[in-house]
């Protein structure tokens, strides 16, 4: 009877053991200095880093408190006790159900892994603009050679990461696919040369996903909004044949500048748990500079014009982030002892970062089917990335004079 009570006892123990949280909160013990001593509080070891950078102005908020509410060191110590509990257990309780041992950490890298998502696709989506089917329009003196129209495309955008953090961020993205079609939208216009075998295009664009009423909700809660500007030359080294039939093969070379941003947030979950006025939310800025240079031939088979060309892209994109997170709607918790710790910045609501690639060079082969008709061009272009292995198309309606 005794060993069986022995073994009752054991058995017990380890019940209590595996019940325990598995992803208890690991903390480290930081001191503030305020009038009249220091307090401590165990933050969780995810927020250490940025809890360190902006130690001296937690323990200014902390000091400001204790003069507009006449509390002293000790009164201090004991809300920061009472907020512990409640941290602690809705940072476990978050880990736990979510599956994710460090949101903020979390977070940030995903941010930071997306930047180089998007320094991936920018370009490849720049390089879909102003491509024209047949490799030289001819002369602008004396025949007047010159078209415009629009042009439409994407660039494969890997946003695994982006979700990732959404995630930590307690934003549900399970209507988003793992990669989404970085769009453009653009008007053009080309203009054949004088005196040497030269034409010339522009491209402009402006693009913003939340006009576009399908498009936003599909990509929801991702938006989209930048703007493109760019140019080219293409210089003829070949050309055979008349009429209907006939082979061109140009030099190209040309640049695009693109400034924008991306930007995504919890908006209706913020207004339904907390009714914060200041949704947790992520915004990303960015610019890219990209210069090209390459060759293109295209073959006119009477009204149809295959063609396919291949240049290397020149190209560096600079990539800022920032990052609010309300807290009271991430861990489910708007209680004074949550909201204390906010407004004190022991749970920092606002951080940000950013990315930075080098001048690179990015081979890229492109091509495509040109339909030539009564002076109505209807084209349909692909693109791929050696590189970077991004994946892009596009079409376009062109009028050539």
């Amino acid at each position: 009877m005794r060993n069986f009570f022995r073994i009752l006892i054991s058995a017990s123990t380890l019940f209590a053991l595996v019940a325990l949280p598995l992803s208890a909160v690991s903390t480290t013990t930081m001191s503030f200095t305020v009038p009249g001593g220091t307090v401590t509080f165990n933050v969780p070891n995810d927020l250490v880093s940025i809890v360190s950078e902006n130690k001296s102005q937690i323990e200014s908020a902390l000091s400001t408190y204790m003069t507009n509410n006449g509390k002293s060191q000790s009164d201090i110590q004991n809300l920061l006790n009472d907020a512990q509990t409640v941290v602690d257990n809705q940072y476990d309780d978050f880990m736990t159900k979510n599956h994710i041992s460090n949101p903020y950490t979390t977070a940030v890298d995903g941010i930071n892994d997306f930047c180089e998502s998007l320094e991936d696709a920018i370009p490849n989506a720049q390089a879909l603009q102003n491509i024209w089917a047949e490799s030289w329009i001819g002369y602008f003196i004396p025949n007047l050679n010159f078209g415009f129209g629009i042009n439409a495309g994407a660039a494969s955008l890997d946003i695994k990461n982006l979700k990732s953090a959404a995630d930590a961020l307690s934003i549900d993205t399970k209507g988003l696919n793992d990669t989404l079609a970085f769009p453009t939208a653009t008007a053009d216009i080309r203009v054949g040369g004088f005196l040497l075998p030269f034409d010339v295009g522009f491209t402009c664009m402006s693009f913003d996903t939340t006009k576009i009423d399908a498009l936003d909700k599909k990509i929801d809660p991702v938006t989209v909004d930048y703007f493109s500007v760019g140019g080219d030359l293409r210089y003829r080294i070949f050309d055979k044949g008349f009429g209907p039939l006939k082979t061109i093969v140009s030099l190209t070379g040309g640049g695009y500048y693109t400034k924008g941003e991306v930007y995504f947030e919890d908006s209706k979950k913020n207004e339904t748990s907390s009714g914060s006025s200041t949704p947790t939310s992520a915004k990303l800025n960015f610019d890219a500079t990209t210069l090209f240079a390459g060759a293109q031939a295209s073959a006119k088979v009477f009204f149809l014009v295959p063609f396919i060309g291949g240049r290397a892209l020149y190209t560096k994109t600079n990539v800022d982030w920032k990052i609010h997170a309300d807290w009271t709607s991430i861990l489910s918790d708007s209680s004074t002892e949550m909201k204390n710790v906010i407004s004190w910045g022991i749970l920092p609501s606002d951080f940000s970062g950013g990315s930075s690639s080098n001048w690179e060079v990015r081979p890229q082969i492109y091509g495509g089917l040109g339909l030539d008709f009564f002076k109505v061009n209807v084209q349909a272009s692909a693109s791929y990335d050696f590189k970077t292995k991004v994946y892009g198309g596009a079409v376009s309606l062109r009028i050539d004079i």
